[in-house]
């Protein structure tokens, strides 16, 4: 139902500048931008500008505030990074020794 009036209020728009034929453009053109609500057109563009202008300020801080994330986010890893290859290393070290001693057991059974 919404589709039906938007087609019909574009129609009636179109109708309005077109209607009379090529002699009657001029007229209804500026007819039709007499009727228009300047105070709604200032109203909408003032809106817009403030929208463009909130959507700045709100890319500006994103930006601030993915960055100053992104560094604490690396700083993170790089210390996890670290962690696991300490854990890497023990549990290498852990491994030799028990190949080692279980070795010298079997050599000392034998």
């Amino acid at each position: 139902m919404g589709g039906a009036s938007l087609v019909g209020g574009v129609s009636g728009f179109f109708g309005k500048i077109f209607g009379g034929g090529p002699e009657n453009f001029a007229k209804n053109i500026n007819k039709t931008l007499d009727e228009l609500d300047k105070t709604k057109i200032d109203m909408y563009a003032t809106s817009l500008k403030n929208l463009g202008e909130s959507f700045a300020s709100l890319k500006s801080g994103m930006t601030t505030a993915t960055t100053g994330a992104s560094k604490s986010t690396g700083d993170k890893l790089d210390q996890l990074n670290t962690t696991m290859e300490a854990i890497l290393t023990v549990l290498d070290e852990n491994t030799r020794y028990a190949k080692t001693t279980s070795n010298r057991d079997f050599m000392d059974a034998v």
